[in-house]
């Protein structure tokens, strides 16, 4: 028994290999096949009374009537076989089985094979050996189960009870029963390799055998048929053909999901990804894929680098918002931890307004730019969009007066930070008095002297700058309808309001000059 056959088997026992929740990360629909004739064996590999004979022939470029002809061929030599005498004793049959298999099917040995391989020439290797022989064994009925090393399968008939070992890659001493002696020896072996605990072997050379030699992971066919894809996509990636070996792990992974096979799925998953330039959106699936498999390469700065990419190419570059939408959809409801959703809600609400805001779509801007200075109030960058937002939208009269105010006053309620806000504030003092100027020139008074003092108020308080021609449109304008209804005393006191905050008004100058020669 070599020492590297220990070493295999006990780093298998020793790691710890959680199993990951296959449907969470490999979704039988986000796989994509090579020809319909994969997709079709695939979608039926694993489920009750599966054929894998078909499963493992994907590889082959025969055609299907070629591999029909393996398949009769393989069956009729099973057929044959089993009209032969049958040994009472278990292992005289497995060896019987064992010898057969070798002589009818089996002719040379390479590391790299793949099923159909062994009907077109013999080529074989452990694992396709060990499906061929899980075929055969289920076709007589002898129960079997398929053990896994990082580098090697093999397979063991009569699990429960006499637990006779198959080393599919070895012609003449592969077949294994496992006489006290053979045990102690594979015990003594990893004894001397410090793998076990001197304390176990209280327990016993057999029970100490069977934990380390049969382990606890038990494999089938369905399992095997994941290895098959696992090897191929991971000559693949060697190859740097990583497109093509994610497609192979995803299938490995559904079939079989096991920590090594993830860990390719997630190199192979992010090598694609690098050079995705999210034209369409098996890109978005593909980030979606990598965000969920959460390789520890795959750092939160990348995800978000990632998001940015397809925001330049569909937002920035082609303008297809119903696109972002839906990615971003898709995007946030993935397992993100907060502060990455944070930053990526607040890039792609922040692209979106300014995206609009270039256009001078700012109606359909604003909420976009409240959204992201929602997600990041301390950003000045979404301050800045906001207010900007707004200021133009009042300009190109985008919303009405009552509405602006609506839309200041709430964000004022929500964020009373913004109160100190420059920009901001004077936008408000200017609406402030326009509304004053129109509702005086409706004749609405009572609405007017609320405007005004709500003015006044406004910057006694924080001392923003006005507009002082907008000022003195609102102050004349009620000093006009004053003087009109000939109430001198109210038209004079708007006029020396006005005056305390803007001296030097032309036109409320002028209104003081009709008022004094009034009262004279």
């Amino acid at each position: 028994m070599s020492r590297l056959f220990l070493l295999f088997i006990a780093s298998l026992t020793f790691s710890v290999q959680a199993m990951a929740e296959l449907d969470s990360l490999v979704k039988i629909e986000e796989i994509s096949y090579s020809n319909s004739f994969e997709q079709s064996v695939f979608r039926e590999t694993g489920k009750t009374g599966s054929d894998f004979f078909y499963g493992f022939m994907v590889y082959s470029t025969d055609d299907s009537i070629q591999i029909a002809r393996y398949r009769n061929s393989f069956e009729q030599r099973v057929e044959n076989f089993k009209a032969g005498k049958r040994p009472k004793n278990n292992s005289k049959y497995v060896k019987k089985v064992y010898e057969f298999v070798h002589d009818e099917f089996l002719r040379k040995y390479e590391s790299e094979a793949y099923f159909h391989q062994i009907f077109k020439s013999g080529v074989y290797n452990c694992v396709t050996a060990c499906a061929l022989y899980g075929m055969v064994f289920s076709s007589l009925d002898i129960p079997f189960t398929i053990k896994e090393t990082p580098t090697h399968v093999y397979i063991i008939a009569y699990p429960e009870s006499d637990q006779i070992g198959i080393e599919t890659t070895d012609p003449i001493g592969g077949f294994k029963t496992f006489s006290p002696g053979f045990k102690q020896n594979f015990v003594n072996q990893l004894t001397a390799l410090k793998l076990i605990d001197i304390a176990e072997l209280a327990d016993g050379v057999t029970a100490v055998f069977d934990r380390y030699y049969f382990s606890n992971k038990e494999l089938g066919l369905k399992e095997l048929t994941g290895i098959q894809y696992y090897n191929h996509g991971l000559i693949e990636f060697q190859q740097d053909k990583y497109s093509s070996a994610y497609q192979d792990m995803q299938k490995a992974y559904y079939l079989y999901p096991s920590e090594n096979i993830r860990e390719i799925l997630s190199l192979a998953c992010l090598a694609t990804l690098s050079k995705a330039d999210y034209d369409d959106w098996e890109d978005i699936q593909l980030f979606s894929a990598a965000v969920k498999l959460d390789h520890s390469s795959f750092s939160d700065n990348q995800k978000l680098g990632e998001f940015s990419r397809m925001l330049n190419r569909q937002l920035i570059d082609s303008n297809d918002t119903v696109f972002v939408d839906s990615a971003f959809q898709l995007i946030t409801s993935l397992p993100l931890n907060s502060d990455l959703k944070k930053e990526i809600t607040f890039l792609y609400n922040y692209e979106r307004a300014r995206k609009l805001y270039n256009r001078g779509n700012y109606r359909l801007a604003l909420p976009f730019s409240q959204a992201a200075y929602h997600t990041k109030p301390e950003s000045s960058d979404s301050e800045s969009l906001l207010v900007n937002t707004i200021q133009n939208a009042v300009v190109t009269k985008a919303f009405g007066p009552e509405e602006t105010f609506s839309i200041i006053e709430s964000l004022l309620e929500s964020y009373p930070s913004l109160k100190t806000h420059g920009h901001l504030g004077e936008l408000r003092s200017r609406l402030y008095l326009i509304a004053m100027h129109d509702a005086f020139e409706s004749k609405n008074v009572n609405e007017a002297i609320d405007y005004k003092n709500k003015f006044e108020a406004f910057i006694d308080e924080f001392g923003y700058r006005y507009d002082e021609y907008a000022l003195g449109r609102a102050y004349s304008q009620g000093i006009m309808y004053y003087f009109r209804k000939g109430a001198y005393r109210s038209a004079r006191n708007l006029l020396n309001d006005g005056l305390k905050y803007a001296p030097d008004n032309q036109d409320l100058k002028m209104r003081k000059y009709y008022l004094d020669r009034a009262s004279n």
